[in-house]
């Protein structure tokens, strides 16, 4: 007895019938071509779910999907350059602050040594 229950996940390998595939292969070569049988399966799918009413968004396509996720890293990248940037510019802030005031210190302790030397 069958299992009633349609467990259907994007996991699931699915096998196409010889006819199918040779119908599919031969009407869709080109985007097979430029874009691998899994995109143009997706596509096609997801033509046949608009004309039944379904609201699919356009597929991207994988020189897309990739563009758009490097897109994406580099927005990342560049923020964490940003920040880090901002991090070495407080970072000479603060030890420019403190050398400044290193070199106040050692100046007026040079001059209240020259002001009382013994012997003037």
């Amino acid at each position: 007895m069958a299992n009633n229950k349609v467990q259907l996940t994007t996991d699931t390998p699915m096998r196409l019938r010889p006819e199918v595939c040779a119908a599919f292969i031969k009407s869709r070569r080109a985007l097979i071509e430029a874009n691998g049988a899994n995109f143009a399966l997706n596509e096609l799918l997801a033509e046949v779910l608009r004309k039944e009413g379904h609201k699919i968004p356009p597929l991207e396509t994988p020189l897309e999907r990739i563009a758009n996720a490097q897109k994406r890293r580099w927005k990342s990248v560049k923020q964490a350059q940003k920040e880090e940037e901002k991090e070495t510019i407080a970072r000479k802030q603060r030890k420019a602050a403190t050398d400044k005031a290193r070199r106040l210190r050692l100046k007026e302790k040079t001059e209240t040594d020259t002001d009382t030397t013994p012997g003037e």
